[in-house]
């Protein structure tokens, strides 16, 4: 298609009118996809390649999954810009709206670390060790 006007004002939704969209829900699904797909994929290789500042990525790449998750996940109660693009087409809410959920849920992870506790950013994956908090604290209340 042609680009017909793009729009990009702090108090609208950003977006590109296109004047002939061969493909529209192809297109109103892209950029979403994209806006996941290539800020996790760039942190996954600096995390590959062990680059000191890849915890930045991450928390860039989280912060994507939750925004594009929760901006097509809230489909359900406020359907929006794509998403309302999308059901105007007929593609059924929920098409696009559960998979917006588990989004979120994957952004959260990510900014997680991989596991299950609260929301943290480290360089390291998984969980905080707390395994020897007790015992050194034991320790410390019988010396004498």
């Amino acid at each position: 298609g042609s680009v017909e006007r793009v729009v990009l004002h702090p108090l609208q939704f950003s977006r590109t009118d296109l004047g002939a969209n061969p493909h529209p829900v192809f297109v109103a699904l892209a950029g979403a996809v994209w806006g996941c797909v290539l800020p996790l994929g760039v942190w996954l290789v600096a995390r590959g390649l062990k680059w000191k500042y890849a915890v930045l990525l991450r928390a860039f790449a989280g912060f994507c999954l939750v925004a594009n998750g929760a901006y097509l996940g809230a489909a359900f109660i406020l359907p929006v810009g794509d998403a309302a693009d999308l059901i105007r087409l007929g593609v059924p809410v929920w098409a696009f709206a559960v998979p917006g959920i588990l989004v979120f849920g994957a952004g959260l992870w990510v900014w997680d670390g991989g596991s299950l506790g609260v929301c943290r950013l480290s360089n390291e994956p998984g969980p905080v060790a707390h395994q020897n908090t007790h015992q050194s604290n034991r320790r410390k209340m019988h010396v004498k």
